[in-house]
Order: structure tokens, then C-alpha cells, then sequence
């Protein structure tokens, strides 16, 4: 893949109040030129509060109203959600919002997908039970809302749709993309199978990623799809600072910790390691907000959030996508955090610098 495809950028917006910090994320990847603009879908964020301090832990806002008031404002950037699921949202529903969400905007929005999580479903009183199982049926639903494979019909375990219409079509040009993320072997079949686009999460070490495109394409192939029509994508923690000796205490921060908490145990195995929530730990997938606990967060080796996030200065963070882009990647998508002041605004502008000096030749 390396070469076919311009290297292309995002940025992650937290869905969090206030909504001037939402706008002037957007304002500042126009300035910059980044492509995409994306948020995510979460009714609790997973942060490094422990011990349940409510206050301490943002709000997110509705994503697909947030999408929505960001189309208005957009120009030359693409918005999208990475991701939601068919949990909380019948896929219908999902298709029919993102198709109005394309008729807003000036270029085709990002539909993100993923099988969810259980802080975002369970204490909410909805079942969160073969995820991946519902994630099957409901990629096919949108698939054929978007493609216009109409009346509906499935006879699911999750849905049933008999001869069901769905007449909306999205504007010629500017039909959503599906991107499927998730980066278990189900997850990397069903992105090669229904997928615009493989958009996994903290998966920053270059031979793991190259492995699960390559079987992403041959999920493709195998179901009869051009492999080179699957973008090569993913969403990646970045901790900028402007002196490299400060990385490993941005590595040793609550913050990057608990994304060390949220891989699977799979990946701490794989680091020598074993998981502080057991061996089964799916790691965000099965978070639970009250157990995040200082004692916890303390036990996350830094050395293995490295290996899974962009630390350091903007250029060591250049070389990283660089290296990222020779194992396959086309499209990162950097989540900085919450862009509140010129400094915060500074660091991300000197990140997006650097990558583009470094890739600009691609």
C-alpha cells in the first residue's frame, strides 16, 4: 500500500464542554490543513480520575449533534465519528443520520464503527452480549442503506428487517465512508468485508499494523473486493513536548497509564506482562470506571504505553508515523486531547509540521 495513497491527517476532538474548545480544534485543523476533523461517541469517557471522582471526569456531548453544528462550520475538512455501535443505535437509524449528515456538509463524513463497549451500554441497562455478532448484522444493514440495496432484509439474531424501505440517498459525490475499527481478528475480517476504511486504535508499533492490514486485505479478497479499496487508517494517542528528556514523565502521567490500562490482555502478554484486570481483560472493551484506582493506574509499566502511543518531541513523533507509513498506514488520525489555549495549539501545530516535512515526499 505504501505510496498508492497520499499520507492524509486527522485530529481527535474530545465531545466535551465547553463547545468553544470543539470550534477552535476545528478552526485550528483548517488553519493547518489537517483532513479530518473526527469526535467520538460516549455516554462516560474513559479517564485517570480514580476512586469515582464524577467531577473530575469531562461530559461528553451527543456526537451526531456535535457532527452536525461542526458541519455548518467545516470547509475544507472532513468530520466524522470514530467510532459509534449498533448497541445504543439501531444501524438504520445510524445510516439514516449520517446520510442527513452528508447532505450538511461539503465532503463525504466519516462513519466510524466499532462493537462498543460495556461502560457505555450495561449501566445503561442495555445488554452487552456478542457484540461482534451484532456488529456483523448491523455493518451489513449500513452497507446496503448506503449503496442502496433496498427494501432491507435480514433475518439476524440482532435484527429482522422484512422488506423494510429506506428511500434517503446521499448527495452524488459525498456518500458517508465506513470505517470499521477494532483490531482483533473478527474485527480485521469484517473492516475487509464491509470497510471503506481499518481505522484501529493505539496501535502504533509498525510490524503489528502491518500484520492486520494485510489480513484486512485478504478479508477483502477473499470476499471478492479490491484490497487497495480499504484505507489503511488509525486513530493514535499523541503526548507532544518540546524536550525529549521530558517523555518519560508524560509516560508516567495517570493519563497515559490508563491508556496502557485500556489495551487487552493479549498486548500485555505479548509485552511479557500480564493485565492488572486478569487475562481475559479486553482492555477498553470491558472498563469499568470504578475500578480505575491510583493503585491500579500505578502498576501500568510505561514502557509499554509506549509502545502504543506517539511520545515525544514533534520530530521523534514524525518518525514514528513515518515508520507507520512504511508498514501500510495511509491515514492517521492524532488525538491530542482538548485544544484549550495557544500552547496546546502550538505543540499540535508543530506535530502536524513535522509529519508533513517527513511524509511530503510520499
Amino acid at each position: 500500500m505504501t505510496g498508492k495513497r497520499p499520507f492524509t491527517l486527522g485530529i481527535a476532538i474530545p465531545p466535551n464542554p465547553p463547545v468553544a474548545d470543539v470550534y477552535r480544534a476545528l478552526d485550528l485543523a483548517e488553519t493547518l490543513g489537517v483532513e479530518v476533523c473526527s469526535t467520538w461517541d460516549h455516554l462516560v469517557e474513559f479517564t485517570a480520575a480514580p476512586e469515582g471522582a464524577a467531577d473530575d471526569r469531562p461530559a461528553p456531548f451527543e456526537h451526531q449533534a456535535l457532527l452536525g453544528a461542526l458541519a455548518a462550520r467545516a470547509v475544507d475538512v472532513r468530520i466524522g465519528v470514530g467510532v459509534t455501535e449498533f448497541i445504543r443505535r439501531h444501524p438504520v437509524i445510524v445510516a439514516q443520520s449520517f446520510i442527513t449528515l452528508a447532505h450538511l456538509a461539503r465532503h463525504p463524513p466519516i462513519l466510524g464503527i466499532g462493537a462498543g463497549e460495556q461502560a457505555n451500554t450495561q449501566p445503561y441497562g442495555l445488554r452487552f452480549a456478542s457484540p461482534v455478532d451484532r456488529l456483523e448484522e448491523g455493518l451489513q444493514i449500513v452497507r446496503d442503506c448506503l449503496d442502496g440495496r433496498v427494501p432491507l432484509k435480514i433475518d439476524g439474531r440482532a435484527f429482522d428487517l422484512r422488506d423494510a424501505p429506506f428511500d434517503l440517498r446521499p448527495p452524488a459525490g459525498r456518500t458517508p465512508e465506513l470505517w470499521v475499527g477494532g483490531r482483533g481478528p473478527r474485527m480485521r475480517a469484517l473492516a475487509g468485508r464491509f470497510g471503506d476504511g481499518w481505522y484501529p486504535a493505539d496501535l502504533a508499533d509498525p510490524d503489528t499494523y502491518a500484520a492486520g492490514i494485510a489480513s484486512v486485505q485478504d478479508a477483502a479478497g477473499a470476499c471478492g473486493r479490491d484490497p487497495d479499496t480499504v484505507l489503511p487508517a488509525g486513530e493514535l494517542v499523541v503526548y507532544a513536548v518540546e524536550d525529549e528528556a521530558a517523555t518519560p514523565e508524560v509516560l508516567r502521567s495517570d493519563d497515559a497509564r490508563l491508556t496502557g490500562l485500556l489495551l487487552g490482555a493479549d498486548l500485555w502478554r505479548a509485552a511479557g506482562l500480564s493485565h492488572p484486570f486478569g487475562e481475559s481483560s479486553r482492555g477498553f472493551v470491558d472498563h469499568d470506571p470504578a475500578r480505575v484506582t491510583r493503585g491500579v493506574l500505578a502498576s501500568v509499566p510505561p514502557e509499554l504505553v509506549a509502545r502504543h502511543v506517539l511520545a515525544g518531541t514533534p520530530r521523534v513523533i514524525a518518525e514514528r508515523l513515518v515508520a507507520l507509513r512504511a508498514a501500510g498506514m495511509s491515514h492517521a488520525t492524532l488525538s491530542f486531547g482538548a485544544i484549550r489555549d495557544a500552547a496546546s495549539a502550538e505543540i499540535v501545530g508543530e506535530v502536524v509540521h513535522a509529519i508533513r516535512d517527513r511524509t511530503s515526499g510520499d
